[in-house]
């Protein structure tokens, strides 16, 4: 199985380089462009700071003055918030849009190496999967990032980058009603269709004081591994078959992704013929096209692959394209 893992990165590397790199070429200029202006809204909240001082300092001094605490600077700092407010937005924006649209070009050719897979972004119709199988609260919103669907090594997938958050109305300090978009989670959903049958639905979630798993229908259960216990909590409606599913060799396995992924959660589901993997993360996964480096250096598209390659390698991790047990 190394050497099809071998091959897959041998032919991404070669197709990179034959077919992708003359496409990126061509994205050269506009780069450029976004490149300057990005710089640009770096600097604008230190030149909107500079001139509300200037215009604070001119219109607001008295007449003679050269001690500058008798002048309001307020104004000055509310124009470079506002200034750095506007240029973080802009920045962002920017940054996805050339992003994409890098992507669409060359990510269909890439995405080939891995076998079946297909990419898309900003819709996902799977996201509500994990509240569903009881993996996450409720949520208000949810914001989709880079998906990929398909099937490799004959083994169904999904991965797709995701952010849930909730609408809370709390009161702050000075006694005053606001209304907040707080995230609940930020991560990397995956989902892999199973060969193995199953009619339980059992979760495994990090550990916490309160052993409540979110769905009325599952009870906490306690597995022989203290080590994995100390780690995470199970949740089931079938003790038996959670004890089956939940083998030493899978929890070993389970702890090694969080490690890998350096993730400080990590929870998955059995549910139906799927086992669903929520990986927590605040890095940006399979970003390329900055407009930092030219489009074509050959680093961003590489790591790109890493990650890809790493959530693909769970199939083999999990044994998930052989009949015999997790």
């Amino acid at each position: 199985m190394e050497e099809q893992k071998k091959s897959f990165r041998n032919e991404f590397y070669e197709k990179f380089r034959t077919v992708c790199v003359p496409i990126l070429e061509g994205f050269e200029k506009e780069r450029k462009i976004y490149f300057y202006i990005t710089i640009f809204l770096f600097i604008m909240p230190v030149l909107a700071l500079i001139g509300g001082g200037i215009h604070a300092f001119f219109v607001y001094a008295p007449a003679g003055t050269t001690n500058l605490s008798t002048i309001d600077f307020s104004s000055a700092w509310t124009a470079g918030i506002i200034a750095l407010i506007i240029s973080t937005l802009l920045i962002t924006v920017i940054k996805k849009f050339f992003e994409n649209k890098v992507k669409e070009k060359v990510m269909p050719i890439l995405c080939q190496c891995f076998g079946r897979l297909t990419w898309s972004y900003g819709q996902y119709s799977s996201a509500d999967i994990l509240r569903r199988v009881g993996l996450i609260e409720s949520y208000s919103k949810y914001y989709v990032d880079d998906v990929f669907t398909g099937s490799v090594e004959d083994v169904p997938l999904e991965i797709a980058e995701v952010k849930y958050t909730k609408i809370v109305h709390d009161v702050d300090s000075e006694g005053r009603s606001r209304t907040r978009e707080r995230t609940i989670w930020d991560g990397v959903l995956v989902q892999f269709k199973m060969n193995k049958s199953f009619t339980g639905h059992t979760i495994v979630k990090p550990d916490s004081l309160v052993k409540l798993s979110g769905d009325f229908k599952l009870h906490h259960t306690t597995l022989e591994d203290v080590v994995f216990e100390k780690k995470f909590d199970v949740y089931t409606d079938d003790d038996v078959e959670a004890r089956y599913l939940l083998t030493t060799a899978f929890m070993e396995r389970l702890t090694k992704v969080k490690t890998a992924f350096g993730s400080g959660k990590i929870s998955c589901a059995f549910y139906q013929d799927k086992l669903i993997l929520g990986i927590e993360t605040n890095k940006d996964l399979f970003s390329v096209a900055s407009v930092f480096k030219p489009v074509s250096d050959e680093k961003q598209f590489f790591t790109m692959f890493e990650e890809i390659n790493s959530l693909v390698k769970l199939i083999d991790h999990f044994n998930l394209n052989q009949k015999i047990g997790l």
